[in-house]
Order: structure tokens, then C-alpha cells, then sequence
């Protein structure tokens, strides 16, 4: 059977703490149903994306559990650790904005009626505290985290920096080879000019050859009319 307690939660705080009555050991059987409102209006919950109780129970040690957003308010469960010491304790119920941030909390007495509950008794232990050394175990491990990030993010870098430097001197090494290509272009031009004008040269020389055979062989005729004409001299 479960009983769910209605209360009205004033955010302004004007009025007295609503009283909270549950039986000690009761387990998941409490839940308390709040409707928020903020000096006699109602609270506008669109911008509420997350509410949480807390109790403090009355020996002295805490419960963090996560409550259920309605349309006008929450609903809280009152677990068995909870309610597990009885006596006078108290209550937070907290609000918690989109960012993460609260928005506000509304307080509230309780009251745990003693109840006999024999070996099954439920030891009350602190959740709160445990919870916080969950959760700084937890940004423990997100400063690692970010720590190994860092220092990977960091060896990346310098990675990517010295692959500039190469390609750099790669850059470099490919500009200077395309200058040399050009002046090997160059000279490569200048002997197909100076080819072309040995190729010139040795025609007019290959002329001039034929000029001077030509006329070695008129010389060669007249020496020879000569010779007759002296022989018939001779005579």
C-alpha cells in the first residue's frame, strides 16, 4: 500500500514548514507529492528540468533521492533509508534549473513515528555522504580525463607541428628543384642553339669544301695543259 503525502511548497517562504508524518521502517510505501507556488501563485515549472530531496533524518544523517516533475510541482519518494531513525528530522525539496544550476529549495519538518520492527530493522546509514564521495571519485576521474587529454592533445600537436616543418623543408627542397629543372631547361635551349649553329657552320664549311675542290680540279687541268705545252716546247 503505498500513501502519498500533499503538501503545498512555498518557494517565498513566508509561512510556517509543512509537517511530514511517516512510520519508521515503512519502505516504499511513503512518497510526498508537492505542488509549488511562490507567495499564493502558482510556480511556473518550465524552466525546471530536474527536483531532489534531501533528508536529514533525525540521527543526524542524510538521504539524497530524485523526485518526479509534475505539471505543478514533484513527487518525492520517503525511502527506508529515510525513514529508518525515528524522531524529528528535516526536509529539502530542490529545484534545479536547465544549466544545472538551483533554482531554489522549500524546506519541511519531519516526523518518523517509532515502530517496532525486530531483526529486520534497516541500519540508517549516511547516503549523503556516500553520494558525495561517489561523486568526488567521479570529478576525480574527469580531472584524469581532461589531464590525459591535455597532455594527448598537447603530443598531437606537436606532432602536427613538426609534419609543418617537414613539409616546409619539403616545400623548400621542391622550389629548389624546379629552379633547377628551369636552368637545366636553359642550358638544355642554349645547346640545341649552339647544335643548330654547328649545323650551319658545317654546311657553309661543306660548301666551301666543294668550292675549293672544284677549283683544285680546274688547277689540276691547267697544270696539265702547261706540262703538254712545255713538252712541245722542249721539242
Amino acid at each position: 500500500m503505498k500513501g502519498t503525502i500533499k503538501i503545498n511548497a512555498d518557494l517565498s517562504c513566508r509561512h510556517a514548514p509543512e509537517r511530514v508524518y511517516a512510520k519508521q521502517g515503512d519502505i516504499n510505501s511513503r512518497f510526498i507529492q508537492a505542488d509549488f507556488f511562490f507567495g499564493g501563485y502558482a510556480f511556473d515549472m518550465s524552466a525546471v528540468s530536474r527536483s531532489e530531496i534531501r533528508v536529514r533524518k533525525p540521527d543526524g544523517k542524510i538521504t539524497v533521492n530524485d523526485g518526479v516533475l509534475t505539471e505543478t510541482g514533484a513527487v518525492f519518494p520517503l525511502t527506508d533509508q529515510s525513514l529508518s531513525a525515528a524522531g524529528k528530522g528535516s526536509i529539502d525539496l530542490m529545484l534545479y534549473g536547465n544549466d544545472g544550476s538551483m533554482i531554489s529549495c522549500v524546506p519541511a519538518e519531519l516526523i518518523v513515528i517509532s515502530a517496532f520492527t525486530g531483526d529486520s530493522a534497516v541500519a540508517s546509514t549516511n547516503e549523503f555522504k556516500a553520494f558525495r564521495e561517489q561523486t568526488e571519485a567521479f570529478m576525480k576521474q574527469i580531472d584524469e580525463f581532461n589531464e590525459d587529454c591535455t597532455q594527448k592533445l598537447s603530443e598531437l600537436g606537436g606532432r602536427i607541428d613538426a609534419c609543418g616543418e617537414t613539409g616546409s623543408r619539403l616545400e623548400s627542397e621542391v622550389d629548389s628543384f624546379g629552379t633547377e629543372i628551369s636552368s637545366l631547361n636553359a642550358s638544355i635551349s642554349e645547346l640545341e642553339n649552339t647544335v643548330k649553329t654547328l649545323n650551319t657552320n658545317a654546311l657553309a664549311l661543306g660548301a666551301r669544301v666543294n668550292t675549293l675542290e672544284s677549283g683544285a680540279k680546274s688547277a689540276e687541268t691547267e697544270i696539265s695543259s702547261l706540262d703538254n705545252r712545255l713538252t712541245v716546247l722542249e721539242n
